[in-house]
């Protein structure tokens, strides 16, 4: 396992890694109880299976200082978090989210699902879709299904 600081739009985040950087990318991101020490114990195994596992400390826990409140919100999060992916040249990753981590790997997949290869979700995925800036309560499913493509073909967020 090692350990780097990695920066993105201002947030200075710390990533543990396990694996040799060429294995299939998975990202883990922590629950609101403590910060990347969830995964030690399943990211050996996923390493020795090919996987390459990067596991943030999210803003303000672990090794990673906090952010200012706004930037909280799980779109921010969002935001934060597929750029973090870019920063590290792992897209598309399967991202692995643990109670407060599932939630804002749904957000991060919903408005960034180039950046997302696949989900796991443990103990939780709760999303308020008035959390999205651009959630439209008016749009029907199969339009912002076609509107999320659209933008992602287009190479925005």
């Amino acid at each position: 396992m090692q350990a780097d600081y990695v920066e993105v739009e201002g947030a200075r985040i710390l990533v543990h890694r396990w694996g040799d950087g060429d294995g299939h990318p998975v990202l883990f991101w922590h629950g609101g109880g403590g910060a990347s020490g969830e995964i030690p114990r399943l990211a050996p195994f996923l390493a020795e299976a090919g996987h390459s596992v990067y596991a943030p400390d999210a803003p303000g826990y672990g090794g990673s200082p906090a952010l200012r409140a706004s930037a909280y919100r799980p779109s921010a999060l969002a935001e934060l978090a597929a750029r973090l992916i870019e920063n590290l040249g792992i897209a598309p990753a399967v991202w692995i989210g643990s109670s407060w981590g599932a939630s804002i790997g749904m957000h991060t997949a919903a408005r960034f699902p180039t950046r997302i290869r696949a989900l796991a979700l443990l103990d939780g995925g709760y999303m308020d879709a008035s959390d999205d800036p651009d959630y439209d309560p008016f749009l029907d499913l199969d339009a912002r299904t076609a509107d999320l493509h659209a933008r992602a073909e287009r190479g925005e967020s």
